[in-house]
């Protein structure tokens, strides 16, 4: 978190308009996440994940500041902590999916509302989908799809 607050202190000490702050899913744990416009890194970008939030009452990307960006209130998994350059990727039902294997909430997206995954069945039990370990593992069981939004921010998660 103290990055977090020295990033955005540095951005508004130089003029730039300040980084949206809220927190992302790594590894089962949540931790700050500090976004941007893209900065023209060659970096290859890692996936950012959208997920439903895993409690509605508390997104960890909150209605108010995501609506502005054409989001529903939501949730982000990402695979590290790292600063750099990522690839927006919906969560959405995939083709093995039904009611008792995925839970969803309907949310809004840039192209509208989807079905976005928040929990999936693994191992006979309920699993939130708070790792890229948990949505790759559901993935290769076609419970659920990711959806690349071709749309690159920066990031910076501590």
């Amino acid at each position: 978190m103290k990055r977090l607050f020295v990033v955005m202190a540095v951005a508004l000490a130089i003029g730039v308009p300040s980084a949206a702050a809220d927190g992302v899913w790594v590894g089962g744990t949540v931790h700050g996440l500090a976004t941007a416009p893209p900065s023209g890194n060659a970096q290859r970008p890692t996936r950012l994940y959208v997920i439903a939030p895993i409690s509605a009452r508390h997104p960890l990307h909150a209605l108010a500041d995501a609506r502005t960006r054409g989001f529903g209130a939501h949730d982000h998994v990402a695979p590290s902590v790292f600063s750099g350059p990522c690839d927006l990727t919906l969560v959405v039902p995939g083709p093995k999916a039904a009611r008792a294997t995925v839970e969803t909430r309907m949310t809004l997206t840039p192209a509208g509302p989807h079905p976005l995954v928040y929990a999936v069945r693994l191992g006979g039990q309920m699993a939130p989908l708070t790792s890229v370990s948990r949505i790759r593992r559901a993935e290769a069981l076609r419970l659920v799809a990711a959806v690349d939004t071709h749309t690159v921010i920066s990031c910076t998660i501590s």
